[in-house]
């Protein structure tokens, strides 16, 4: 005779299914790796804006004005020039372009 309920308890996986597999799959692997190395260059930007660039283009207003990377902070933003530099001139430190003489800018 047949009960008049079905059995509450669910039956057992066959003996040849495969174990259930635990960690990250791959596809979740390759979005971690993606989303770390964004993550590294946002950081990076945000923790060293200049980067490896010697002057960096800073916007103020409607224009926008070319700063060297060793730029005195006693120094207005106004004093720097609007046009970037020539390829040989440079930004002096205070603000005036000046000429290239070795590693040096120097006011010209």
């Amino acid at each position: 005779m047949e009960a008049p309920y079905p059995d509450p308890v669910p039956a057992a996986p066959p003996a040849s299914a495969p174990p259930r597999r635990r960690g990250l799959r791959p596809r979740h692997m390759v979005a971690l790796a993606l989303l770390a190395v964004v993550g590294f260059f946002v950081m990076r930007t945000a923790l060293d804006p200049y980067g490896d660039a010697e002057i960096v283009e800073v916007p103020h207003g409607n224009h926008s004005h070319f700063v060297p990377r060793d730029r005195n902070p006693e120094a207005s933003i106004s004093n720097f020039p609007t046009s970037a530099p020539g390829p040989d001139q440079c930004v002096t430190p205070d603000g005036p372009l000046g000429v290239r003489r070795g590693d040096a800018c120097v006011r010209g």
